[in-house]
């Protein structure tokens, strides 16, 4: 089969079934965003050895806004002492469930079970593995957020860095967090480690030979 016509249907695959995700969302997106704060607190239930971390339902004014979880950073002895940390002027930020993890977990998805050539058996492996790296990346970039978030308030007494650490986490910050280049561009990564053997790249060679 020429690679044109491989490349084609890989295109038009993706759009159908990232097409059906973005429906999934608008019927489904709460759900996936309760899940998405249920294990967030789970995994950021103790932020080092005094940090407390909080997500929660945000439900904002303007319909423009997408963001739907208000997270909240505290000191642990806070709780310890039963003082609520949930009040409207704790240390907070709103994100987006779907940009900080459903569109990176879906594109992951969508790019394998798209992908031309490969048998469904090695899919599902592919899959497997996607799923397990993705949520492995969107972990380690909600850490840095975190990490930047809690530097930005020192009073809290959690998270203290020299001048030196400070700017490379300010660095790592501006590429991770604020760039959403970063959401479209990690899952392809995913995919190609994934999905490709070297012997596939000789049969695509082939077939456009």
């Amino acid at each position: 089969m020429p690679i044109a016509k491989l490349f084609l249907g890989f295109l038009l695959r993706f759009i159908f079934i990232y097409g059906l995700f973005t429906v999934l969302w608008f019927n489904w997106g709460d759900i996936y965003a309760d899940l998405f704060r249920a294990g967030g607190n789970i995994t950021f239930s103790s932020f080092g050895r005094e940090g407390a971390v909080r997500f929660l339902p945000y439900h904002p004014i303007n319909k423009g806004n997408i963001s739907d979880t208000r997270v909240i950073i505290s000191h642990r002895q806070k709780l310890n002492k039963g003082i609520r940390i949930l009040s409207s002027d704790a240390p907070s930020i709103k994100i987006s469930s779907q940009l900080a993890g459903y569109t990176l977990t879906v594109l992951v998805i969508t790019l394998i079970l798209a992908t031309p050539i490969i048998s469904w058996k090695r899919k599902g492996w592919a899959l497997l593995w996607g799923i397990i790296l993705v949520h492995f990346f969107i972990i380690f970039r909600m850490t840095i957020g975190l990490l930047f978030f809690f530097s930005l308030h020192q009073e809290l007494g959690i998270v203290m860095f020299s001048p030196f650490w400070q700017d490379v986490l300010n660095r790592i910050y501006e590429v991770l967090i604020p760039n959403f280049g970063i959401i479209y561009t990690v899952p392809i990564f995913i995919w190609i480690l994934v999905t490709f053997r070297r012997s596939d790249w000789h049969q695509l060679k082939n077939q456009q030979a």
